[in-house]
């Protein structure tokens, strides 16, 4: 129903699991911690599906323990490099880790390098490959942002799509994919359903709009890929706020955002992965006006300021973590609605 896990329930789940950590003498990592917790929490719930999205990778991810009823592999970057490797082939290599024998394989626009590499996997493993403009069909139109879906039997000619951008459609049309080849399992997932599901969603700080006067949008790009994702769905040039974490590949985010901002606001989230605030001025081209203000808060309040006076939209950016604490401060300070799941 879209709740959150109550503190309590939370709670009890970790006392638990800390006792056998004690007890078998484990040191998990904090995102190991959190998979275990999900697990434990939806078995508790006795939930209908569960859809886990791998932290990183997928070959070594804690949450490819598990058995699915579908693999889905949306799209391949370089991302997580001194980890995953620095080529497209090893990262593809390393996501196609979640594919299981004989399991779906569901896949969407991915390059030829990646499609390569994950094919072979599929095949080794016998798992029957869904792709994306090979076997099903869809076509975005921005201007209503509608979607038409030609899938493995299921056609919908105009499907209403919530969330902005082409990307968006991508993701649409694999979720739809997704419903089609697990309906077997679930007699309530039906054409009607699945388009009632999709026009119901929500996906906080993804190109989310949160407030309209002056419009302020949060976006959890936090990559190269994600900056240009944002850059390309973006309608108008806008102000930006920009706080990034120092794993990633500051200098292309910032340049690939400077090419849609008006002025560039740099700034710091809180907490210890966080790149200091003028360490991203550098890296901002000489032709795009740009100011330093380290106070996270104060960057969204003079974002704001900014924004109203210009008539241009402010968009807060560069991590998850810059969009978690900016949507908490734009509720608690600039009566922006709570967040909806």
């Amino acid at each position: 129903h879209g709740e959150m896990i109550e503190d309590i329930d939370l709670e009890n789940i970790i006392e638990s699991l800390m006792l056998q950590v004690k007890h078998h003498n484990l040191s998990p990592t904090f995102f190991e911690m959190n998979t275990a917790i999900a697990f434990e929490y939806f078995k508790q719930q006795q939930v209908d599906i569960a859809l886990i999205e791998v932290g990183m990778g997928g070959r070594f991810d804690s949450t490819n323990v598990i058995t699915p009823l579908a693999s889905l592999i949306t799209n391949i970057a370089l991302d997580h490099t001194q980890y995953l490797g620095d080529t497209i082939e090893k990262i593809a290599y390393e996501k196609s880790g979640i594919l299981k024998p004989q399991v779906p394989a569901l896949l969407g626009n991915l390059d030829p390098l990646s499609l390569k590499v994950i094919l072979e996997s599929a095949t080794a493993l016998q798992s029957p490959v869904t792709q994306l403009l090979r076997d099903i069909n869809y076509q975005y139109t921005p201007q209503d942002n509608t979607f038409t879906y030609t899938g493995l039997t299921w056609k919908f000619p105009a499907c209403p799509l919530p969330l902005q951008g082409t990307h968006q459609a991508e993701n649409a049309a694999l979720a739809l994919v997704t419903a089609e080849t697990i309906r077997h399992h679930f007699p309530r997932i039906t054409p009607n359903t699945a388009i009632q599901g999709l026009s119901n969603t929500h996906w906080p700080c993804r190109m989310e709009q949160v407030l309209h006067d002056p419009k302020v949008i949060v976006d959890v790009a936090h990559n190269p890929a994600g900056a240009q994702t944002l850059a390309n769905t973006l309608k108008h040039d806008a102000i930006f706020i920009v706080s990034i974490s120092t794993d990633k590949n500051t200098s292309a985010m910032i340049q690939i955002l400077s090419t849609r901002a008006t002025h560039i606001i740099t700034t710091q989230f809180e907490g210890p992965r966080a790149s200091p605030a003028h360490d991203l001025i550098p890296h901002i081209p000489d032709d795009t006006p740009h100011s330093l203000l380290p106070d996270f808060n104060q960057a969204i309040d003079t974002g704001i300021r900014m924004a109203r006076e210009q008539q241009r939209p402010l968009v807060i950016t560069g991590s998850i973590f810059t969009a978690g604490q900016a949507r908490t401060y734009l509720i608690k300070a600039h009566n922006a609605p709570a967040l909806q799941f």
